[in-house]
C-alpha cells in the first residue's frame, strides 16, 4: 500500500479556488472554479494525510454554488415579473378598462357605500 504524503499543494489549490468561486459567484466562471476546487480537494483527500484545506475548498465551493443558484432564481423571478406587466398594476388597469370600480372588484353589482 502506498504511503500518504504530507504535501498540502492540492488542498491549498482547492481552498484558493473555492474562495475565488465565492467572490465570483455572480459570474459563469464560478462553475468552472467549483468543479476544479472539488477535483483538487478529492485528490488531496485521497493522496495526502492533511485534509483541512481540501475540506475548506469543498465548503466554500458549496457556499458559492448555493449563492449562485439563489442569485439566478431571483433574476429569473424578476424577469418573469417584468414579463407579466408588473403584476397587480396590470390587473388594476384591466379592471378599470372593463368599467369595474373599487366597490365591485370581482365583477359583482356596483353599490356605492352609504355616506355617514
Amino acid at each position: 500500500m502506498k504511503k500518504k504524503s504530507d504535501s498540502i499543494t492540492f488542498g491549498l489549490i482547492s481552498m484558493i479556488l473555492g474562495i475565488l468561486s465565492v467572490f465570483l459567484f455572480a459570474t459563469c466562471v464560478n462553475y468552472v472554479l467549483i468543479i476544479l476546487s472539488v477535483v483538487f480537494g478529492i485528490v488531496q483527500i485521497v493522496s495526502c494525510r492533511q485534509k483541512g484545506m481540501a475540506i475548506t475548498g469543498f465548503v466554500t465551493s458549496g457556499i458559492s454554488l448555493i449563492l449562485s443558484v439563489l442569485l439566478w432564481c431571483f433574476v429569473f423571478q424578476a424577469v418573469l415579473a417584468m414579463g407579466r406587466g408588473g403584476g397587480y398594476y396590470y390587473e388594476e388597469q384591466e379592471n378599470d378598462y372593463h368599467g369595474l370600480n373599487d366597490y365591485a372588484p370581482y365583477g359583482g353589482a356596483s353599490v356605492e357605500p352609504e355616506e355617514l
